[in-house]
C-alpha cells in the first residue's frame, strides 16, 4: 500500500537547490554551526573556515541533523524537512587538484555500481545538463517496503568537490 501522505518531490527540491546554491565562496570567520536551517530566512551558507571555502544553499523549513568535519577530512551538511521527510546531504571535499566534471561523473559511476542502486530500480545517470546526476528508486530495502527516489548529484568549482545526495 502507498503512503498517502505529501511529499516532496526530490527532482524539483534538487532543480531549487542546484539553481540557487551552486556559488562557492570564499568562507567568512563564522564556524560550522552557523549553518542552521531556519524557516523564512535567507539561503545559509554552509562554511569550512579551516579550508578557505563555503556554498549558499536555500534549506528554508529544514532542521540541521548533522554538521561536521569527518574523520577523513570531508566536511558534511546533513538536514531534514520534518514535514515532508525529504533529507539533504551534501559533502564537500577539497583535493590537492583542479576538481573537474570528469572526476564528478566518476564519482557518480562509482556510486551507480554499489550496493545500494544496484538494488535500485529505474536507474538514471543524467550528464547532459550543468550539473551530473544520477537517480533511482529503492523499492525495499532488508525486507521492509520503502518506495525512495534517491538523487546524487556533483559540482565541481576550483579545487572542490559538492557531492549532494537527496
Amino acid at each position: 500500500m502507498k503512503s498517502q501522505r505529501a511529499q516532496a518531490n526530490p527532482l524539483q527540491v534538487f532543480k531549487v537547490c542546484a539553481l540557487s546554491f551552486w556559488f562557492f565562496l570564499p568562507a567568512e570567520s563564522i564556524g560550522p554551526s552557523e549553518a542552521v536551517a531556519r524557516e523564512n530566512e535567507p539561503p545559509i551558507f554552509v562554511t569550512w573556515p579551516e579550508k578557505g571555502l563555503g556554498l549558499s544553499i536555500d534549506l528554508t523549513g529544514f532542521k540541521k541533523v548533522i554538521d561536521q568535519v569527518k574523520p577523513d577530512g570531508r566536511r558534511n551538511l546533513t538536514a531534514l524537512h520534518p514535514k515532508t521527510k525529504l533529507n539533504v546531504s551534501i559533502t564537500l571535499e577539497k583535493v590537492p587538484t583542479q576538481a573537474t566534471a570528469q572526476g564528478c561523473l566518476e564519482q557518480l559511476q562509482l556510486i551507480r555500481k554499489g550496493p545500494y542502486v544496484i538494488g535500485g530500480q529505474d536507474i538514471a545517470l543524467n550528464v547532459t545538463g550543468e550539473i551530473p546526476t544520477l537517480g533511482y528508486t529503492l523499492h525495499e530495502f532488508q525486507g521492509n517496503r520503502l518506495d525512495e527516489k534517491h538523487v546524487y548529484a556533483c559540482v565541481a568549482q576550483d579545487n572542490v568537490y559538492a557531492d549532494i545526495h537527496l
